[in-house]
């Protein structure tokens, strides 16, 4: 009995280890480990817990989400007459709203690839602070001459903001596989269920401030919340921790985000 027992436990231990191995490997090739098993999700009879910390991370993420798409859409209604009023062409009032997402396509690769060297925690609140200023400012562009100095101003804002949206969002996708090892492809949906939300209700948001406010209301009021959303990530966000695997580095996380990116450009869609 003792012999037996004693031959046993080496296959066991060595069962055990490659179970482990197997584990650390997914995790590698996934990119992400969490650092402490305490922050993630605990899974008991089959129904996944989230953390007080994952609630708390889930609920900015999908504010930034809504108000980021809101941002984006309120400017249906009314953006072109008044951009024709200002001097704009047809041509350019489609491409000032088409640069938006022709720069994601070309930045998201480039955030991808130094996410870990920016940081994803700083690169997350940087883009939602640039977004808000960005979006306030747009609401000055009235105030700029016709023709050509109003185009020009308008395609700059509009490259800036999407260049911090990109910057955000691809922070965003690093932090909830940091956050969320268990349930990421959940968490995705979850949040893309807020960002659905928020083409939705975009435009009829922008057409009602318009009309109580004019041109300046809705990007000022909009790009305020941005901001609230900068302040509640500061305090509340917390630092990741995350370790990049070999497989990851040698695949390049650029190429997963500009993917993802592709992907929701083509359904014209902001990330």
């Amino acid at each position: 009995m003792t012999k037996d027992s004693s031959e046993k436990s080496p296959l066991i231990s060595q069962s055990v280890l490659k179970s482990y191995d197997r584990k650390s490997e997914e995790n590698f090739d996934n990119g992400v480990i969490a650092t402490e098993s305490s922050e993630s999700g605990s899974i008991g009879s089959g129904v996944y817990t989230y953390t007080a910390r994952q609630k708390r991370v889930l609920v900015q993420m999908a504010t930034a989400n809504f108000c980021h798409t809101v941002c984006f859409s309120l400017i249906a209604p009314f953006f072109p007459n008044e951009a024709e009023q200002k001097g704009a062409t047809p041509a350019q009032i489609g491409l000032i709203f088409s640069v938006f997402e022709l720069v994601i396509f070309i930045c998201s690769p480039i955030f991808g690839r130094y996410i870990t060297v920016i940081g994803s925690r700083f690169m997350y609140i940087m883009g939602l602070f640039v977004c808000g200023a960005t979006t306030i400012l747009f609401g000055f562009l009235n105030l700029a001459p016709d023709g050509g100095m109003f185009v020009g101003l308008c395609f700059a804002v509009r490259i800036t903001e999407a260049i911090a949206a990109t910057s955000f969002v691809t922070a965003s996708y690093a932090i909830i596989a940091n956050e969320f090892t268990g349930r990421v492809a959940t968490v995705f949906g979850l949040l893309e269920t807020f960002t659905g939300l928020g083409l939705m209700v975009g435009p009829p948001i922008g057409g009602l401030l318009y009309g109580a406010g004019g041109f300046f209301l809705p990007f000022v009021l909009m790009g305020s919340l941005m901001m609230l959303c900068v302040a509640v990530s500061i305090c509340g966000l917390p630092k990741q921790e995350v370790w990049f695997g070999p497989r990851t580095r040698r695949l390049g996380v650029s190429q997963h985000v500009w993917a993802v990116h592709l992907d929701c450009s083509l359904m014209g869609l902001p990330q």
